[in-house]
C-alpha cells in the first residue's frame, strides 16, 4: 500500500488539479450521504492526496489550502459521525498545526493564505470543543506536545 506522501507526489508528477479534488470530494460526500463510510474514506484520502500535490504547485496556494482544510473537516466529520472522536480531534488538529506552520514559515501570499484558513480551523477547533468538552485538554496537550 502506498503512503499518502507517494500518493501525493504521483498526483503532482500527473499534473494534479482542482477538477480531481472536487470529483474526489464529491463522491466522498456522496459515500458519506449513503452511509458508506469506507467508501467516503477512500474518497477523502484520495482528496487529502491531491490537495497536497496541489499546494507543491504554488500557483494554486489559494485552492489547495482552501482544498486541504475542507478535506481534513469532511476526514474529522466522518471519524465524528463514527463515534471517533480522538481521531476527529486530531484531523482538526493537523490541519491547525499544518496551517500555523505557514503562516509562520512562509512568506507573501502562501502566509496571508494560510493565516485566513488558520482563523477557519480555529472556528473548527471551537465548535468541536464545545460540543465535546471533554476533548479541550486533548487537543491542548496534542498542541504542546508538537510545540517541543
Amino acid at each position: 500500500m502506498q503512503s499518502t506522501r507517494q500518493v501525493a507526489q504521483r498526483c503532482a508528477q500527473s499534473g494534479a488539479n482542482i477538477e480531481q479534488w472536487q470529483t474526489a470530494i464529491s463522491a466522498g460526500n456522496c459515500a458519506f450521504a449513503a452511509g458508506d463510510d469506507d467508501s467516503a474514506q477512500r474518497a477523502y484520502l484520495y482528496g487529502l492526496s491531491l490537495a497536497r500535490a496541489l499546494l507543491a504547485r504554488r500557483d494554486m496556494a489559494e485552492q489547495a489550502l482552501a482544498a486541504l482544510v475542507t478535506t481534513y473537516h469532511q476526514l474529522a466529520g466522518l471519524h465524528r459521525r463514527a463515534g471517533r472522536l480522538n481521531i476527529a480531534a486530531d484531523q482538526l488538529c493537523l490541519i491547525h498545526q499544518q496551517l500555523a506552520a505557514l503562516a509562520s514559515s512562509e512568506q507573501g501570499n502562501l502566509r496571508w493564505l494560510a493565516q485566513t484558513q488558520l482563523r477557519r480551523s480555529q472556528v473548527e477547533l471551537k465548535q468541536f470543543v464545545a460540543a465535546h468538552a471533554e476533548f479541550a485538554l486533548f487537543i491542548q496537550e496534542r498542541f504542546n506536545t508538537h510545540r517541543a
